[in-house]
């Protein structure tokens, strides 16, 4: 066993030398040679080389979304290969793959390995596209000259000791490695995944004592992830290399960073006063402040005493919201979720909320229907306590999107406190944000600058009803990007649902019909839950992998012998939604797909896209639903417009049973 490990630690063999050219077989991409050592070790009896021309690539032990490893057959036998630390090579649509560019050293370890035994080299080589190779080879003897030094200057497998763990959602985790004494604040981690789940993008390492993490995003390729992962992971960590057979249980993720020392905290509070004081500048609290001049004009004629309760009560709104986000940082972190600054605009119900929230409020600013509350007996000045409280809540929840200038390095450092400077510092950034309405509560009179009021005041109303609509078109092209597409438009219909009904809500109103009032006003708040209820629509967990199309990814997924769907649809295309919803993800059909580990790659021809339109063509067609059926050793099958069930499974089940 420790031989076979030490085996692992060839890592750095990717700069051993090779001589003797001659020996080179050569290929059209590059050349690869094999060597036999003339005294073999226990760990290793030969090494694997390949040169690879500009561009091209081949795969670690596990290759990412697609591809396969290199493989040496000797004899009858498989030799086993010791693999280099790869590269991260990113495909764009959180699609990447492991590979090895230029040239590769692989140390052979076989059990049988005789002068003269034929050799074979199997391996997918990809550039734009991807080529399977198969070789036939003759070794050639050399001797260890050089080899004991090198070993002696490699690593022991497991002097690390890492330790492993999982945070996050069960759909969607991190899996983090922590390296024990690490010296260096950098690191790169690799990680080959059992099958029910997909390792994805690299995170950003973390320090928390004298611990370095290093993590990868996991996905659940099933309904959720498992107790316990297991995989294999290789990891360079300050100049050594790792790899072993790791699992990991559930717990909470490493901290951002150390925590910050006394006179960092002060710093950040400071920032995070100016940061808080800087927001109001910023477009996101324009419609608030819109609220608070339209408030202000009105008190231009009270006393100071009332310009005073308004400035507190609207501070007092922020620093509870404030207070409120602090709280649930300090769950999350808690939970061993992350957060930061704005992370609730990642939840479309509340996204949602506010996208109905501020239509409400526009059609209020047009002068359509007036706020009541119902059964609540308040006197004029409490009412107006109230929804100056409100303004301030509503100013926390829409100042978050924005990030003003030093407020990201303060909301950084409070993520890696202790609970007492989350508070404190989320404390600051309200009291800065609040500074205006502090301001006016100290110098009330500063509100008798404002013009008196008068029949001007409506017009300024039914202007300041414009931000308030721009702000629910903002927050509608938001979830656009966070919805089903079908639900996006169904929400859509209920924000004119909700305008309506506060109209209606206006007529009851004027009409003196306090029954119909309150029935529709009830009807207006069950539309704004349907909305919030709507945004939270999403299309089931699929089992079946659905990649981004690319004709490089079909290449290597049908050399890997893998059977694909090419699914060419688009947005606008009503076939192709009733192909989808009625077929493809049908659950008998995607359990066919995934017992045969169909992968799905999705052509979008939304927008033109010349490289799937010039191979579209090259089977006939220039349209969409375009549906192809590629199965290993068969002809690809190209499917009519309109989809059945059997269609898509018929020819699946045919392969199986040969």
């Amino acid at each position: 066993m420790k031989a076979a490990l030490r085996a692992l630690a060839l890592a750095g063999l990717g700069a051993f030398s090779l001589t003797n050219a001659s020996a080179a077989t050569s290929f059209p991409e590059g050349t690869v040679t094999v060597r036999k050592f003339s005294q073999a070790s226990a760990a290793v009896q030969g090494l694997l080389h390949l040169d690879l021309k500009p561009g091209w690539h081949v795969y670690w032990l596990h290759p990412g979304d697609a591809g396969y490893p290199p493989e040496l057959r000797i004899g009858q036998d498989t030799a086993r290969l010791s693999f280099p630390l790869p590269k991260r090579f990113d495909l764009g649509g959180d699609v990447l793959s492991l590979a090895y560019e230029d040239s590769v050293t692989f140390p052979v370890n076989a059990k049988v390995w005789k002068q003269g035994d034929s050799l074979v080299v199997k391996f997918l080589v990809c550039k734009e596209a991807c080529l399977p190779r198969k070789l036939v080879l003759t070794a050639e003897t050399m001797d260890t000259v050089g080899l004991g030094s090198l070993l002696g200057r490699l690593p022991k497998v497991g002097g690390l000791r890492p330790v492993a763990r999982l945070s996050g959602l069960r759909t969607s985790a991190q899996l983090w490695i922590g390296f024990p004494g690490a010296k260096s604040g950098q690191g790169e981690l690799y990680v080959a995944p059992s099958p029910e789940w997909r390792a994805g993008q690299a995170l950003a390492p973390r320090i928390s004592g004298d611990t370095l993490w290093l993590g990868v995003a996991a996905t659940s390729l099933a309904d959720s992830l498992p107790d316990t992962v297991r995989f294999l992971a290789a990891a360079g960590v300050g100049g050594l290399r790792w790899q072993d057979s790791l699992q990991a249980g559930w717990g909470t993720a490493p901290p951002v960073g150390a925590p910050t020392s006394g006179t960092g905290l002060w710093v950040a509070l400071l920032l995070g006063l100016v940061g808080g004081l800087i927001l109001n500048l910023m477009p996101c609290v324009l419609p608030v402040l819109a609220l608070k001049a339209l408030s202000l004009t009105r008190l231009s004629a009270e006393e100071s005493k009332m310009a005073r309760l308004s400035g507190l009560a609207t501070a007092a709104g922020i620093l509870t919201g404030l207070l409120l986000l602090a709280s649930t940082v300090v769950a999350l972190k808690a939970t061993g979720l992350t957060a930061g600054w704005g992370a609730q605009f990642q939840e479309p119900r509340y996204v949602a909320f506010l996208a109905a929230l501020m239509t409400v409020f526009a059609v209020n600013l047009l002068g359509l229907f007036e706020f009541r509350v119902p059964g609540v007996a308040l006197s004029q000045h409490h009412s107006l306590w109230v929804g100056e409280f409100l303004q301030g809540l509503l100013a926390v929840a829409l100042s978050t999107p924005c990030s003003a200038p030093v407020l990201g390095s303060a909301v950084g450092v409070a993520l890696s406190q202790p609970v007492y400077g989350v508070y404190a510092i989320f404390l600051a950034i309200g009291l800065g944000l609040a500074s205006p309405y502090l301001l006016l509560a100290a110098a009330p009179r500063l509100a008798k600058l404002l013009p008196r009021p008068g029949e001007w005041m409506e017009t300024l109303r039914r202007i300041l009803s414009l931000p308030m609509f721009a702000t629910a078109l903002w927050l509608l092209w938001v979830l656009g990007s966070q919805m089903e597409r079908g639900a996006h438009l169904r929400f859509q219909f209920v924000l004119l649902g909700i305008a309506a009904l506060a109209s209606a809500v206006g007529w009851a109103q004027r009409s003196m019909r306090r029954g119909a009032e309150r029935t529709l006003a009830l009807g207006l708040v069950l539309a704004m839950a349907g909305a919030v209820w709507l945004s939270q629509l999403r299309e089931p967990a699929s089992k079946v992998i659905w990649m981004p199309f690319t004709p490089a990814r079909l290449d290597s997924l049908k050399a890997a012998g893998r059977p694909v769907l090419v699914d060419g649809t688009a947005d606008w295309c009503l076939s192709c939604k009733v192909n989808k919803a009625r077929v493809l993800r049908d659950a008998q059909v995607e359990a066919v797909f995934a017992s045969h580990k169909l992968v799905v790659l999705e052509a979008d021809w939304t927008r033109r896209d010349s490289v799937f339109g010039n191979w579209m063509a090259g089977y006939g067609r220039q349209a969409v639903p375009f549906n192809l059926l590629v199965l290993p050793g068969k002809e690809p099958i190209l499917l009519p417009e309109l989809l059945s069930k059997a269609m898509v499974t018929d020819p699946l089940r045919e392969v199986g049973s040969r």
